[in-house]
């Protein structure tokens, strides 16, 4: 499925969080996606979930989209202060609450991807779900 498909499955649910909070998502790029379209439209929604929440009021969120020979990606950037390299591991726990109050939407996400041999990469305010080619 296209990744444009994806973000949009993913942001139905938050689109009045979004409103509330004036917080605009723009899109950019795009990539063919192999993958379980309902779970990593849930995986997405995550993301971009926990991006709503650590970007301020009127803030903007980024989603973007592309593929190289390893992998498709989709990245979600806020326009919060980011995840210090220390905490990477945390948010990913189940229930960690290390001051933000970690539930359990950011590991659901990890282990969706990692299901579907993926994984999410951090580096400060930017999410990367990657989506790895079968090697043949």
């Amino acid at each position: 499925m296209s990744s444009a498909e994806l973000t949009k499955l993913a942001l139905e649910p938050l689109s009045i969080m979004l409103d509330v909070k004036n917080q605009r998502v723009v899109v950019n790029g795009g990539a063919y996606i192999f993958c379980d379209r309902r779970w990593t439209a849930e995986a997405l929604t995550n993301i971009v979930k926990n991006a709503h929440e650590h970007s301020p009021e009127g803030g903007e969120i980024a989603v973007a989209a592309g593929a190289n020979p390893i992998c498709a990606w989709i990245s979600v950037t806020d326009s919060g202060a980011g995840v210090e390299r220390d905490d990477i591991k945390k948010i990913f726990k189940r229930f960690e609450t290390g001051g933000n109050g970690y539930g359990i939407g950011l590991p659901l996400a990890l282990s969706i991807m990692r299901g579907q041999n993926g994984d999410i990469e951090v580096t400060g305010n930017t999410f990367t779900m990657k989506f790895y080619n079968e090697i043949k």
